[in-house]
């Protein structure tokens, strides 16, 4: 009798054990809210100016005993028409409870960086899941349960979310190195594995800039003339980064003062007319548009001055005499405003003038032709009016430079224009014929 009573117990504590078994089942099927485990702790920190890394730390056996618990998730409002495992023939892929599996990867060439766009996954039976966008060297600590470090960016880190499916709709992301770039999967239910299908676009792809280059090609700059900066947004080979589109600014320009091209397409450039002399350093702003991954990025111009253009200047005339008709040479230069001879110049700008010397009135009684871009040049002068004193004025822009010394013309020959007479050789021989026919004429007189 006692022997039955005790198998009788046995059959009772067995029959409660497994009523109680099925009871959590099935509460545990039924619960609808996210139930976090909470073993896993990260933190952010710089990895380059594109990827931000968090840290995942692997729990213990004994922290993942002592978390485990079954639950669902919630299915979020997202689809997945073309989540063929990205044409993995083992499709959905099996992710085990509680273990990182490589989803999609991907390894470029040292002339390329691996990209990263869509990232589309569903869990087929929606117990969840989170995912983790790694390089090479993090793939093995994750898959050997080690700490390892992640891009913040195309990721869900537990401890913050789990999902059952997710459609990712931001730009496009770029690790810096050709090191190979891995999307890890891990079911959030520590005891139930997740099935997933998947579209994780990944590719090869120009490497992110990682500096910019400012440079204007204006030689000296002066008050009130445009220069013109112009930036590249260059990666690790040198190279312009094609996928940069944007708006580039001047912040410390005044208003009116700058235009802009913006970015296309990694190149772009800003217009500025100074306003003031002295030396000036442009700070620039690239702004990606909405399209593009990344912030802001803020660099400054290469330092320069602004000068004055055609400030002094000074005129030389080689004599005090010159002849009607015959062509002197006039020395002049002109200087910007720290006194040193302007480079170059609009002869369109310069001019040199002949006044009486009273300086009253100017006139075009002497013509010189200015064709030198150079502001130390020479430039023939010819008079055209006889017996009269002059001076020659140097002038840039409408500004007077200069003046000659004065200096007074004689008659030499007749110039087209002018009062005179121009003989020429024929005319010498009619004066000497008439002069013979008139002394002829006398003797026949007398």
């Amino acid at each position: 009798m006692a022997h039955t009573s005790f198998h009788l117990r046995n059959l009772v504590a067995l029959l409660l054990l497994m009523i109680l078994l099925v009871v959590t089942h099935v509460l545990a099927f039924s619960q609808e809210e996210t139930v976090h485990i909470p073993v896993v702790a990260f933190s952010i920190t710089n990895f380059t100016r594109d990827d931000e890394m968090g840290h995942i730390m692997i729990p213990s056996a004994q922290q993942t005993t002592e978390a485990m618990a079954s639950f669902q998730q919630p299915r979020q409002s997202c689809s997945c028409p073309t989540c063929n495992c990205n044409v993995d023939p083992v499709c959905p892929k099996s992710i085990p409870a509680s273990t990182y599996v490589v989803a999609s990867s991907i390894t470029c060439s040292s002339d390329q960086a691996p990209g990263i766009g869509l990232v589309n996954i569903i869990d087929t039976n929606n117990n969840g899941f989170t995912y983790y966008l790694v390089d090479e060297n993090n793939k093995n600590k994750a898959v050997s349960n080690q700490q390892f470090s992640y891009s913040t960016y195309k990721s869900i880190p537990s401890g913050t979310a789990q999902v059952s499916c997710i459609s990712d709709p931001y730009p496009a992301f770029r690790f810096q190195d050709p090191v190979g770039m891995y999307m890890l999967v891990r079911s959030s239910n520590a005891v139930f594995s997740s099935a997933i299908r998947f579209n994780v676009q990944m590719s090869c792809v120009t490497p992110p800039y990682t500096s910019s280059y400012t440079y204007h090609q204006n030689g000296r700059v002066y008050l009130g003339k445009s220069i013109t900066m112009y930036t590249e947004l260059r990666n690790r080979l040198g190279n312009a980064d094609d996928w940069q589109q944007g708006t580039l600014q001047c912040t410390n320009c005044q208003s009116g003062s700058s235009s802009s091209t913006g970015i296309v397409n990694g190149k772009g450039s800003v217009t500025y007319t100074p306003t003031s002399t002295g030396y000036m350093t442009l700070s620039l702003t690239y702004t990606p548009n909405a399209g593009i991954y990344g912030s802001s990025q803020s660099f400054n111009s290469p330092s320069f001055y602004v000068y004055q253009i055609g400030q002094y200047g000074s005129i030389t005339v080689p004599s005090n005499s010159f002849k009607t008709g015959y062509n002197f040479t006039v020395q002049y230069q002109i200087r910007d405003s720290d006194n040193s001879i302007t480079p170059e110049l609009d002869p369109r700008l310069v001019k040199v003038e002949s006044f009486y010397s009273n300086l009253n009135t100017v006139n075009n009684d002497i013509s010189c032709v200015i064709t030198s871009t150079s502001g130390s040049a020479s430039v023939e002068c010819m008079p055209k009016v006889a017996d009269r004193w002059y001076i020659l004025t140097l002038s840039y822009n409408g500004k007077l430079l200069a003046t000659s010394s004065n200096f007074n013309t004689v008659f030499g020959r007749a110039v087209n224009g002018a009062c005179g007479i121009n003989f020429g050789s024929f005319g010498w021989l009619m004066v000497v014929s008439l002069i013979l026919v008139l002394a002829n004429s006398c003797n026949l007189l007398f």
